[in-house]
């Protein structure tokens, strides 16, 4: 009989979407303001120019491994997760070990904290539930049983994020680079994220059982 995705791979697919909203930012701000100054670990670019292209790539990458997951998990999840997990591992304990330390900065919001050794950790652990997950799917196969039960309000989630587009356009493109309309827009290209996310996340349960429970 069919199942749906349980709780131990949504609860995989929650960690696996929280880094997404830091790769959202720059892919949009950078797409509508060609001054903007952006940077993760190992690329960087001003508006289009640099290293947007894999800023894309890296953001598809998620993107496409969350759909799988949500979709039953199928061939390539599996693969897609890991190298998405060992990348952000590898990728932290890089930046914790050779500079002055892993930070969240964000200019416009004024953030700036310091991750080091805290955030190896974390995507550590991560990546470890990760590989224990697939090496348990995989041994049962139960990702063959596996059904799709779509989200009855996804409908909403993706109006409501395809409503936000134009809205953060007309904030980006209307004030300054890291300016108040910045900060507004900055808020709801997260909101849109999450959205989005919320919008794959599959339900528990059918509806009828729903119903009951």
């Amino acid at each position: 009989m069919p199942t749906p995705i349980g709780h131990p791979l949504k609860r995989l697919l929650i960690w696996t979407f929280l880094p997404l909203p830091v790769l959202m930012l720059p892919v949009i701000r950078a797409a509508l303001q060609p001054t903007y100054s952006w940077g993760l670990v190992g690329i960087s670019g001003v508006g289009l120019a640099g290293d947007y292209l894999w800023l894309v790539l890296l953001t598809a990458w998620a993107w496409s491994t969350l759909y799988l997951g949500s979709r039953g998990a199928r061939w390539p999840f599996h693969l897609l997760l890991l190298a998405w997990h060992g990348l952000l591992t590898a990728a932290a304990t890089y930046q914790t070990l050779t500079a002055e330390g892993f930070y969240l900065e964000g200019t416009t919001w004024d953030i700036r904290i310091n991750l080091a050794f805290l955030a190896p950790l974390l995507l550590g652990a991560g990546l470890l539930a990760a590989a224990l997950w697939v090496r348990r799917d995989l041994r049962s196969q139960a990702y063959r049983q596996r059904a799709f039960l779509p989200n009855p309000h996804r409908g909403r989630y993706l109006l409501l994020a395809a409503v936000l587009l134009p809205v953060e356009a007309a904030l980006l493109l209307g004030g300054a680079v890291h300016g108040p309309l910045d900060a507004l827009a900055v808020g709801l290209i997260i909101t849109q994220a999450l959205l989005l996310f919320l919008a794959l996340l599959p339900m528990d349960q059918p509806a009828d059982t729903a119903a009951f429970s």
